[in-house]
């Protein structure tokens, strides 16, 4: 007996299913946390100091900057992938 987990048998194929997309996810990332932190500080900054809100404002932009950058490569990646492939005509 084996201590390696168990990997689940694959779906059988179903006539008229399609496969889901994307077919590979994208890795996670801290991005949403740093985001979300950023709107919490923001938010507690009038209520406490400006710097509060600047941090909070330097952190959603940093977020945004990295998340969209993931998406954006993620995208050239998926788009060269996509057109290399042979089209089905």
């Amino acid at each position: 007996m084996s201590n390696a987990p168990e990997t689940p048998n694959p779906a059988p194929d179903r006539v008229g299913w399609s496969k889901p997309l994307p077919e590979v996810i994208p890795p996670p990332t801290f991005c949403p946390v740093f985001f979300s932190a950023g709107i919490v500080f923001l938010a507690w900054g009038p209520l406490t100091s400006w710097v509060l809100s600047a941090v909070g404002f330097g952190l959603i932009i940093l977020a945004l900057r990295i998340w969209l950058g993931e998406l954006r490569k993620d995208w050239k990646k998926t788009a060269s992938s996509s057109s290399s492939s042979p089209s089905h005509e």
